[in-house]
Parts: structure tokens; C-alpha cells; sequence
């Protein structure tokens, strides 16, 4: 509860300044939520994810290249794969995986057993 109140102050200050960076901010740590309680996607997507992120803002600030909206377009297309193939997973474990992966008690038997 502290990150959110606390990202939200930071982007409610940041939007005096620039409202880019306060959509930035909100992106971020809407993605961590996303990925850490909704979707509770493994770490290897979510480095890639952070990776691609880190990277395209790296460009944006060398070459101003890809745009910020652009940049945005980018990683939800990214985002979305990411889920996809978290959801298509044997070891999902999020949000409906009830529903989606009814197999996920059976998936974690076998891994305890060949420990």
C-alpha cells in the first residue's frame, strides 16, 4: 500500500512538470501490480519485460527515438505476449487460474515429486 500511495504522490508531484513522466511513473508501477498479484508472471518474463523498457528509454534519451507514445505502443504489445504465454504456462498461478490452468495442483505434485 505504500509503493501505490507513494508512486501515486510521485506522479501526482511529476505531473506539475511533465505529464509524460507522470504517465511513465503509473505505467511502471502498474505493471508491477500487474505482474506481481494479477498475473504473478515468472521472473524471466518479467527481466524481459524490464529489459525492453530500460532499453527503448535508453534510445529515447540518445536519439529521442521511439517516442514516448510509441514507446508505450511497444511494450503493451510486449505486455500482452508476456501474459499470453504466462496464462498458456503449466505453473500459472494467477488470477483465474482456477479456470485456466485446473491442472496447476497436479503440475505442482509432479515437480515436488522429482525433487
Amino acid at each position: 500500500m505504500g509503493v501505490l500511495i507513494m508512486s501515486l504522490s510521485l506522479a501526482f508531484f511529476m505531473a506539475y512538470y511533465d505529464k509524460l513522466y507522470a504517465i511513465m511513473i503509473l505505467y511502471v508501477v502498474g505493471h508491477f501490480f500487474l505482474f506481481c498479484n494479477i498475473i504473478r508472471i515468472s521472473r524471466k518474463p518479467e527481466f524481459i519485460w524490464a529489459v525492453f523498457f530500460i532499453g527503448l528509454n535508453f534510445l529515447h534519451y540518445l536519439y529521442a527515438i521511439p517516442s514516448y507514445p510509441v514507446l508505450l505502443v511497444i511494450m503493451s504489445c510486449l505486455t500482452l505476449l508476456l501474459v499470453i504465454l504466462e496464462i498458456k504456462s503449466p505453473a500459472y498461478h494467477g488470477i483465474l487460474w482456477e479456470k485456466l490452468n485446473p491442472n496447476l495442483p497436479h503440475w505442482y505434485q509432479n515437480l515436488r515429486s522429482k525433487k
